[in-house]
């Protein structure tokens, strides 16, 4: 899992660009996020066929509050060729670049498959953007 500026899908494949990010400077809140996440889900074989619940929540860590979160769905067949066992990853995008902050400090990203333990979590500092001197 990787927060960046920028991510898409095309046949199965994921591209990142500028990947990393850890810190977001705004000018003043509230202030969109401005990144995207991005995301290889692995599912093993006793995965493939059911219907798989995938939810996001971003929340400022300081006050236990969530900003902004959702929730969508991936389901995975059996694909010709495959190996018995053979792990299948799955490209996963978040679009944050509109999700409005109002709160400076660190804010968390955490994906969950199947309503169980958070699966992983980023960390993201919104900062604000040093004055700049005259």
């Amino acid at each position: 899992m990787v927060v960046c500026d920028f991510a898409q899908v095309r046949e199965g494949l994921l591209t990142i660009c500028s990947g990393g990010i850890t810190r977001v400077m705004v000018p003043e809140v509230p202030a969109p996020l401005a990144v995207m996440l991005a995301a290889l889900l692995e599912l093993g074989p006793e995965d493939i066929g059911p219907i798989h619940e995938v939810s996001w929540r971003v929340s400022h860590v300081e006050v236990a509050a969530t900003v902004a979160n959702g929730v969508g769905a991936v389901q995975v067949a059996h694909a010709p060729g495959h190996e018995p066992g053979e792990l299948v990853q799955i490209p996963l995008l978040v679009d944050l670049r509109h999700v409005a902050v109002s709160l400076l400090g660190q804010h968390d990203i955490k994906v969950i498959l199947d309503g169980a333990a958070e699966m992983e979590v980023r960390s993201l500092w919104v900062v604000s953007r040093a004055p700049q001197d005259a």
